[in-house]
């Protein structure tokens, strides 16, 4: 999916409890950026520390762009987060083979 949402191409979400609710993104009606960058590689340090005045400018932005419901202090909307299909169906196998594995335990004491 990573690659997908790189692409820009369409991609659905679900919730994570509720098999009925998903979430589709068009093609082109989202935009997307890497939030993670290397620090440090090889024990050396890779990013310069940004200027106060700069991060604060960045931060600034990016909390311009929620919605009020979301930043207002008291009874916020809580930002909704939806897990992709394949990330659904690993957590159930996993859960269905640990329970399997505990159920083989049981059934040989």
């Amino acid at each position: 999916m990573a690659s997908a949402i790189e692409k820009g191409e369409s991609i659905t979400l679900r919730d994570e409890f509720d098999d009925t609710k998903t979430t589709r993104f068009n093609a082109g009606s989202y935009t997307c950026k890497i939030l993670q960058k290397p620090v440090i590689e090889k024990g050396i340090t890779t990013l310069s520390p940004k200027p106060v005045k700069e991060r604060r400018k960045y931060y600034l932005s990016n909390l311009a762009s929620m919605s009020p419901t979301q930043t207002r202090i008291i009874n916020p909307h809580y930002y909704k987060v939806d897990i992709s299909d394949s990330l659904y169906d690993l957590k159930n196998n996993l859960i269905n083979s640990l329970l399997k594995e505990i159920k083989d335990l049981n059934d040989h004491e």
